[in-house]
């Protein structure tokens, strides 16, 4: 296994509950059993534990685990966790007073009747005179009607008797006062009624149509559930769920790239998964050539009595020709791609130099390749028919300075077989 600079190990662990962010920026929620921690060389610190979601031994960064529930490991605290806020009270509807509208009063107006100046009574010419006693019955009469006239007035509606009186003292009397005006108020009507206008609901909007596709990746079927803008991506077999398709394809890749090599090494994957710069889900010749020139000039060449395990390449930063050609094996094993590591030998000489050869059933236009044209033997190993494109360091589709084009292939190892191998 590779040297780590320090570590810890948990031999009392409980099972824990994790919420844990991966590189790519999903969160899952976990329980494992946390085995030990240890500090890399990136300076990140590390927490390898078995993880009841996967079914085996996983690691995963510190940093990236956001809580924990139960027993945590040594030097690990569970965040604090937001409360969220209590709702707003809801503000009565005000009520407007209606105005109140009234009606033009009505106005009726009384004239004081006209007082008659009495007229002498002059007897007709030729005639006599009443007698006293004549005189006072004509009176008498006279009255009678008058009184009758009176007291019909007096009995009228709306008739008032007008003030013949002086209100303070000192006053003069007026005989001709102004005519006096009575104002009714009107009847207070009463408040208009509208209708209600009969309610109009809305028509709630239909619910949202769910449309479900297949797709099939590297012997795996993936379900995707699309709602809208949102989808849901599930590999049921792999009990991986996720609203990424391209994790889901992360977790199949990682899945088999452990099952052919043996190593579950989380910087490692990051470190294959991340050769895929456009984010198709697929490795092309293109970003090959990106990640051999990354590689010459982030790792060195180092000399090693045995084969490095890819892992341990990436610890010590390089390795001699063979560990070079098996961390491209590596690299192209996670992308599914067919790749061996081919031993060449000079005519007559004993040092020989290892590469990197990519299977391919023909040839592709702008690569050297080394031809097989039929199916044969090799030290007793049989060998497929077909093209096999070298990557030697940087180069890709040609070899190096580190041999010479009329080297013989001696021997084609499957790259897994001869990790630890002296070479």
């Amino acid at each position: 296994m590779g040297t780590f600079s320090a570590y810890t190990v948990n031999q009392t662990s409980r099972l824990v509950s994790i919420i844990y962010i991966d590189n790519y920026g999903t969160v899952s929620e976990r329980t494992i059993r946390p085995l030990r921690t240890y500090k890399g060389r990136n300076g990140y610190t590390y927490i390898e534990a078995y993880c009841y979601l996967r079914g085996e031994t996983r690691t995963f960064r510190k940093d990236h685990i956001l809580t924990w529930t139960g027993q945590p490991s040594q030097g690990v605290s569970a965040p604090a966790r937001d409360v969220p806020a209590q709702p707003g009270a809801i503000t009565p509807p005000l009520r407007v007073p209606v105005e109140k509208v009234y009606k033009p009063a009505e106005i009726s107006r009384m004239q004081p009747a006209a007082r008659k100046e009495p007229k002498a009574v002059i007897p007709p010419h030729g005639k006599k005179a009443p007698s006293g006693f004549g005189i006072f019955f004509r009176i008498i009469t006279a009255m009678g009607f008058i009184g009758g006239i009176l007291y019909g007035v007096w009995n009228s509606p709306g008739f008032e008797l007008p003030d013949l009186l002086p209100d303070k003292p000192g006053e003069v009397y007026d005989p001709e006062p102004a005519a006096r005006v009575v104002v009714k108020p009107a009847e207070e009507p009463a408040a208009p009624v509208t209708a209600a206008a009969p309610a109009v609901e809305e028509a709630a909007p239909p619910p949202p149509v769910t449309v479900t596709t297949y797709s099939e990746y590297r012997g795996f079927r993936i379900k995707v559930d699309t709602t809208g803008s949102e989808s849901a991506c599930t590999v049921e077999d792999l009990q991986i769920s996720t609203t990424s398709y391209y994790v889901a394809l992360r977790g199949i890749n990682d899945l088999l790239f452990r099952e052919a090599t043996g190593m579950a090494n989380g910087e490692l994957e990051n470190i294959y998964a991340s050769a895929d710069k456009d984010g198709s889900g697929a490795l092309s010749w293109e970003e090959v050539i990106k990640f051999q020139s990354w590689l010459a000039g982030a790792y060195a060449y180092r000399f090693n009595e045995a084969a490095l395990w890819p892992y341990q390449f990436m610890i010590q930063r390089g390795g001699d020709c063979e560990d070079w050609a098996l961390f491209t094996c590596g690299l192209l094993r996670y992308w599914g791609w067919e790749s061996y590591v081919g031993a060449f030998m000079p005519p007559g000489g004993y040092l020989g130099h290892a590469i990197t050869l990519v299977y391919s059933q023909q040839e592709i236009i702008g690569f050297g390749s080394y031809s097989i044209e039929e199916h044969c033997y090799l030290n007793g190993r049989p060998v497929k028919a077909g093209c096999y494109i070298p990557i030697d360091y940087e180069k890709v589709g040609d070899i190096s300075d580190a041999m010479e084009a009329d080297w013989e292939l001696k021997e084609l190892f499957v790259p897994e077989e001869i990790y630890g191998r002296q070479m």
